[in-house]
């Protein structure tokens, strides 16, 4: 439906009938006592607040007739009174969150919806208001009438106080303190909540999709630590096979450092799938894939890992270095005959965490160091878990080889 003067944009398309995003409804709590968790001006709200309030407003009303019933002596006109005002305080709280329900059940545009939702309560505030002016009016001539024929109070002293009541600022005041009053009850707090809806449903939904991001990002971890185990184990007991009749001091000295490695790894490496561990939990584990390599190649690779105490203690995703190391091997030294080396360098700017895989091997123009999948996974790992804070590159360094950085975010 189009409004002349109103915006033909697409009609909103929340689900009024559930809670708002991230708020759970207990089944064992009454519904209308949980109406703040649905929307503003929905009907589950509209019939939570309304049944709140108006208990709230049945004990004043219990109170105002009790106070009535001993000043006046009066039941049938205390219990006319009392009815007054709860009927007229119930008016005022209620016309315009009413008005406003009905609107957002219309699927206006959000913009459209916004200007008419003000517009009710705006209205609703003014009948309200003048509801509210003719029911006290009435109220207070009839307790008048009543105390005056009782003899209780005097008509001249209460003339003398409605004129001063009738001064421009005494009417400011009162006018103030109307709106003030009007626009709490009738509606004016859950403005605040109605106006906040789609940024809260915003970030909900950032929220959820950084939570698949990193959901997914662990799978591709755990696919990685797959295709790492294998592949480094086979191709180990492939060089100790080798080296069993023609140096057999070797295939033992790499024996004894796969022992090592996988009794240092095995137990963790299924929970480090799931969680963080340290930057030196990480180091320890290249350092030992890196002293097989060197047993593998036939001491020719030279290793150094550069990292001080108070690094090592930094929280690290599990595996990602030692897919930069096993690649650097593969692509970088493994194919460059004669000596080579790689380099770990751990160190810290003011906002990153950097770690460096420096080799002097043949280089990103040699091979395709940077395509293989494990990098690629690496880099929406990276992208998933921190999104613009972290960061990856591979560039060719001073040598010849190629450094791979890493940064992460310090708070990482």
């Amino acid at each position: 439906m189009h409004v002349p003067g109103l915006d033909p944009e697409p009609p909103t398309l929340i689900d009024l009938e559930q809670p708002l995003p991230g708020e759970r409804i207990r089944g064992d709590t009454p519904r209308f006592f949980e109406y703040h968790r649905y929307p503003a001006f929905s009907k589950h709200w509209l019939k939570g607040r309304t049944i709140i309030f108006g208990i709230i407003l049945l004990g004043f009303t219990l109170m105002a007739f009790a106070g009535n019933q001993m000043i006046l002596k009066d039941l049938a006109l205390s219990v006319k009174l009392a009815l007054l005002f709860f009927f007229g305080f119930l008016s005022f709280s209620m016309l315009g969150p009413a008005l406003a329900t009905a609107i957002r059940y219309r699927r206006w545009s959000l913009r459209s919806e916004r200007a008419l939702v003000l517009t009710a309560l705006l209205f609703g505030l003014v009948m309200s208001g003048l509801i509210d002016t003719q029911i006290s009016g009435h109220i207070q001539q009839e307790t008048e009438h009543k105390l005056r024929a009782a003899g209780i109070i005097d008509s001249k002293p209460v003339e003398a106080i409605k004129k001063q009541e009738k001064t421009p600022l005494v009417m400011a005041l009162k006018l103030l303190s109307a709106a003030m009053i009007y626009g709490l009850f009738g509606g004016g707090i859950a403005v605040f909540t109605y106006w906040g809806e789609p940024r809260r449903r915003k970030a909900h939904a950032e929220a959820e999709v950084m939570r698949a991001n990193k959901a997914e990002s662990e799978q591709r971890l755990s696919l990685l630590q797959s295709q790492v185990e294998p592949h480094f184990l086979f191709n180990t007991l492939a060089a100790v096979r080798a080296s069993l009749r023609t140096q057999p001091a070797d295939a033992e000295a790499m024996l004894d450092a796969l022992i090592d490695y996988l009794r240092a790894t095995i137990p963790k490496i299924r929970s480090q799938g799931q969680h963080d561990s340290t930057l030196g939990d990480q180091l320890d584990l290249v350092g030992h894939y890196l002293r097989l390599m060197q047993l593998r190649m036939g001491h020719r690779l030279s290793v150094q890992i550069a990292a001080d105490a108070t690094l090592r203690q930094r929280a690290f995703p599990p595996l990602l270095l030692l897919s930069l190391v096993e690649n650097a091997i593969k692509h970088g030294l493994e194919p460059k005959p004669g000596p080579v080396s790689v380099r770990v360098v751990a160190s810290e700017t003011a906002t990153s965490l950097v770690i460096e895989v420096i080799d002097d091997g043949v280089g990103l123009g040699a091979t395709a160091m940077g395509s293989g999948v494990g990098l690629q996974n690496l880099r929406e790992h990276l992208k998933a878990r921190f999104g613009d804070r972290a960061g990856f590159e591979l560039v060719s360094s001073a040598s010849g080889g190629t450094v791979a950085r890493m940064h992460l975010p310090r708070e990482s």
